[in-house]
């Protein structure tokens, strides 16, 4: 995803979603950004993430606390 400013695009690195009572992201979500590096999603009602996190190259940073995450995807390899 590409944000424009006047006549430069630049790629979203960065997301603040804290606290917008999002219940799910879609399996396209982290496909859909893939220069994000840094991923605020606390104190939402997330109950788990998309597999396609996995797959995603560039992100360093996810704040998931605050939600009702009862698992994470298997292939992320954490317990």
């Amino acid at each position: 995803m590409l944000f424009e400013a006047g006549n430069v695009s630049f790629p979203l690195q960065h997301l603040y979603l804290e606290g917008n009572l999002l219940q799910e992201l879609s399996s396209c979500f982290f496909p859909s950004l893939p220069s994000l590096q840094w991923l605020d999603l606390r104190n939402n009602l997330l109950r788990n993430l998309p597999k396609s996190v996995v797959n995603h190259q560039n992100l360093e940073v996810l704040l998931l606390q605050g939600n009702q995450i009862l698992a994470l995807p298997l292939e992320l390899g954490i317990e």
